[in-house]
């Protein structure tokens, strides 16, 4: 699906609007997916509290796994949504897609824990 850029101009009113009525479950899936990836691209930083909301609407039985690598990949600002990734460590957190149930959970961590010891039982 081609995007037409003057979608990315929308304000966030017009577009949250646009996606609450019907909009989203009578298109197609990945392309509503890769519209949503450009409209918060387009401004980032004042977009991304409404990208978890919004990608929330997607019906992921409808798109394939490969395309929703793509959207990540393509998409870096994506990383920056502890929600959307697994959790505040998101790049050490392991997440299960489940497109059936249309869900997202975080089944691990890579992080490696630490113990700290408290400076007077330090040897």
């Amino acid at each position: 699906m081609k995007v037409n850029r003057k979608a990315d101009s929308l304000s966030k009113i017009n577009f949250v609007n646009l996606t609450d009525n019907g909009f989203i479950k009578n298109n197609n899936q990945s392309g509503i997916l890769e519209i949503i990836a450009h409209w918060v691209g387009f401004d980032i930083n004042d977009r991304i509290p409404y990208m978890f909301d919004l990608i929330a609407k997607v019906d992921y039985a409808s798109t394939e796994l490969n395309f929703l690598d793509k959207i990540v990949q393509e998409n870096d600002f994506i990383h920056e949504v502890p929600d959307l990734i697994g959790g505040k460590i998101s790049k050490q957190s392991v997440v299960e897609i489940d497109t059936q149930a249309n869900r997202i959970k975080m089944i691990g961590n890579l992080a490696i824990e630490k113990k700290i010891i408290p400076p007077k039982n330090r040897k």
